[in-house]
């Protein structure tokens, strides 16, 4: 879990960001707002497992479609 939560940290979020110019209003449609803090523009400071549970909560897909 980990692994998966290094991954995401340090090379997709920061890629995300730089794609979105730091807008987090955008970032928090595209991760949702377990991940982003709108309010202090900033990522929210999470441990791995929080991490990688907000994600899973976020693109969890049921019956075949994305919620």
């Amino acid at each position: 879990m980990s692994g998966l939560a290094a991954i995401v940290r340090d090379e997709i979020l920061p890629l995300l960001q730089e794609y979105a110019f730091d807008d987090y209003s955008l970032l928090a449609s595209f991760l949702g707002e377990a991940l982003v803090d709108l309010e202090a523009h900033t990522m929210k400071e999470l441990s791995d497992e929080g991490l990688v549970k907000a994600l899973y909560t976020e693109f969890q897909v049921k019956d075949g479609a994305a919620e």
